[in-house]
């Protein structure tokens, strides 16, 4: 198994709206690929609880079958399409992958 997690950092403004709409929009998007993508076989989503002011704000936490199931994932038009929209709201990203 491979596990997958992405960590963003969200602006209180971007793309014309709040950082709290922008995470409720990134969440959608996200949660609605388990239903598309059958390679997902975890898929969590959590917002920081504000505890760290130098915390990311949202993070992903996702769980592959193995590397190419998770390259599988990367491509899909749901995938991209999401990641398009996250692109346009973050300031910062960082990601791991990693065997379990």
């Amino acid at each position: 198994m491979l596990k997958h997690i992405v960590m963003w950092t969200f602006p209180e403004l971007a793309d014309g709206h709040t950082r709290a709409e922008n995470m409720e929009r990134v969440r959608a998007a996200l949660m609605a690929l388990p239903a598309v993508i059958p390679e997902i076989r975890l898929f969590e989503v959590h917002a920081d609880v504000g505890i760290d002011a130098s915390a990311s704000t949202m993070c992903l936490i996702s769980e592959f079958e193995d590397a190419d199931a998770l390259q599988r994932y990367a491509v899909h038009p749901d995938h991209r399409a999401a990641s398009a929209l996250i692109a346009r709201v973050r300031s910062d990203r960082a990601v791991i992958d990693y065997r379990v």
